[in-house]
């Protein structure tokens, strides 16, 4: 069972809740309490790791996951993705 209080320091983690962050309509695989705490997790970001979330993001939309992954290492933890 998913539990949004379940957080990650894994990249993988990191990069899907900062993609589920950016989704508006948000993926129908994906839990609605997962993709809240994505979106809670970024508001939470200082300014200067939203650059970093805003990167990887746009990183990852150019096709290069593993870049991404590296960019978005240094944030917090986040969301555990019930599907990774």
């Amino acid at each position: 069972m998913y539990m949004v209080d379940d957080l990650s320091n894994d990249p993988a983690h990191k990069l899907q809740a900062v993609i589920t962050s950016y989704s508006r309509d948000g993926d129908e695989n994906l839990p609605a309490t997962y993709i809240d705490a994505c979106r809670r997790w970024y508001a939470g970001l200082s300014g200067s790791e939203r650059v970093v979330a805003i990167l990887a993001a746009a990183t990852f939309k150019k096709g290069d996951e593993a870049e991404a992954e590296r960019a978005v290492a240094a944030l917090p933890a986040a969301p555990v993705c019930p599907l990774l």
